[in-house]
């Protein structure tokens, strides 16, 4: 699990706050970039392609449990239904469940 490969780079850290960098200076996308591959690189995560795929997963979470697309699209800042097809791959055994559960 992503979580337990994090927790386990958090205590390489030794005490430090930050898990990517030292807090000294904002991270530009390619330090945190790289910062987040770091930790990743040796665990089956390592085929990530970044940290954006973060927000694809916690937009396919909300989703795969029933939230309502509205509430998403505000957290997400989608605002069309182009920007709403890019995510709805991601689960399409929930699609599938949805009208099996309607339709036996």
């Amino acid at each position: 699990m992503l979580a337990e490969v994090l927790t386990v780079q958090m205590k390489l850290q030794e005490g430090k706050t930050y898990l990517f960098g030292e807090g000294e200076v904002e991270l530009t996308d390619g330090h945190a970039h790289k910062a987040f591959m770091k930790p990743v690189k040796d665990s089956k995560w390592k085929v990530l392609k970044g940290f954006h795929i973060l927000r694809h997963a916690f937009i396919s979470a909300l989703a795969s449990k029933g939230v309502d697309q509205r509430i998403i699209d505000e957290f997400a800042g989608h605002s069309t239904e182009q920007q709403r097809r890019r995510y709805r791959h991601l689960l399409p055994q929930v699609t599938r469940e949805a009208i099996a559960g309607v339709f036996g």
